[in-house]
């Protein structure tokens, strides 16, 4: 286990000012509420992960720390966890690779323990201590979308499984230079069927960049080979096609071309569908408007606030058919009470997390 990063005793025994989010601490065994009034001790032999918010974690109240066990996945198993394959586990990049948080056993114990334990930092860098800031917090955040939309969704959750990690696949090494998948409402989520856009964000210089940011016209040669007899190409096509082109405006046209077929493949599969009930059928089938998602192409450096904060992301590696955020009558559709406080700050809390995200960008470029 790396020793590097081990941060300075306070000069008050008690206080956790020395602390952060992230750092290791040495405590071996951990409490977890397993029932109220009943508490199971887990072993921790490696230590724990402070998961608490730097913030929460400085101050002298509250008086507990949040923190997860510190666990080592298999090489196998690790690949893709690095890559938020798995939002239960959080790589610890300070202790190695192939260690993470255990965000399926969260405990708390109390800073005034927390002093006293051994410590080192868990992250070296703020590009480290963001992104394990917000894989943390995607935990707990994953918007709820409605169950019926989540079946339109499926096939890219096996794109992501399936070609997340394969980079023999053209598509599989296309697919990691997306960011994040962000998918948008025209209207509240509980009014159905839903007018969706998907929005691909890819990451930093993936896409190419024109004079004057006026992005091309797409040539007839380009619309050519994109659109064989008018048809899209299959997005393996696509992928291998972007791979081979040196072209900046046939790359362009390739990515749009890319994220249309992404958008495309957003169809509730047979295979889903034949375990519901003929009712639900048919809720699934027309969930969305004119049975299709629109799709729109950006990178990180383009993704404005108003996008940000109109949608929400799609965590295609742990998508399920979850409860609504609002109170739904058990026979209808309409919304029996507004927004709760936690939702409002959830609001806050992705406002203020975009806004870091574009200063930082801002004064790195200087």
């Amino acid at each position: 286990m790396p020793t590097q990063g081990v941060p300075q005793p306070p000069s008050n025994p008690e206080s956790t000012a020395h602390l952060r989010q992230s750092d290791i601490l040495d405590v071996r065994e951990m409490v977890l509420g397993a029932e109220f009034d009943v508490h199971e001790r887990v072993s921790t032999p490696d230590g724990v992960v402070i998961i608490s918010q730097t913030c929460d974690v400085v101050r002298d109240k509250p008086p507990l720390l949040s923190v997860a066990p510190l666990v080592q996945l298999s090489v196998e198993e690790a690949r893709p966890a690095r890559k938020g394959v798995q939002p239960s586990f959080v790589n610890v990049p300070n202790a190695g690779d192939t260690w993470f948080a255990d965000l399926t056993r969260i405990g708390a114990i109390r800073k005034s323990y927390a002093a006293r334990c051994g410590h080192r930092r868990g992250v070296t860098s703020d590009e480290e201590s963001s992104r394990f800031a917000r894989l943390v917090g995607r935990k707990s955040s994953r918007f709820p979308f409605p169950n019926d939309v989540t079946y339109w969704f499926k096939p890219l959750e096996d794109v992501a499984a399936s070609k997340h990690d394969k980079l023999l696949s053209a598509e599989g090494r296309v697919f990691n230079l997306v960011e994040e998948l962000r998918v948008g409402s025209a209207k509240s989520w509980s009014e159905a069927p839903h007018e969706l856009t998907l929005l691909v964000v890819l990451k930093r210089d993936v896409l190419p960049v024109f004079q004057d940011n006026e992005y091309p016209d797409i040539t007839s040669k380009i619309e050519g080979k994109i659109r064989p007899q008018g048809k899209l190409r299959p997005t393996d096509q696509l992928a291998t096609m972007l791979e081979e082109s040196h072209d900046p405006v046939e790359r362009y046209w390739l990515w749009q071309a890319l994220a249309e077929a992404w958008a495309a493949k957003c169809q509730p599969k047979q295979s889903d569908l034949k375990y519901l009930d003929p009712q639900t059928q048919a809720r699934v089938v027309s969930a969305i408007a004119d049975g299709e998602i629109a799709f729109e192409l950006t990178t990180v450096d383009e993704l404005s606030m108003y996008d940000y904060i109109r949608t929400e992301m799609l965590d295609l590696d742990y998508l399920s058919p979850p409860e609504s955020m609002f109170r739904l009558s058990s026979n209808t559709q309409q919304v029996d009470g507004p927004p709760s406080a936690s939702d409002r700050a959830t609001l806050s809390i992705r406002l203020r997390q975009w806004l870091r995200i574009r200063l930082k960008r801002m004064f790195s470029r200087r």
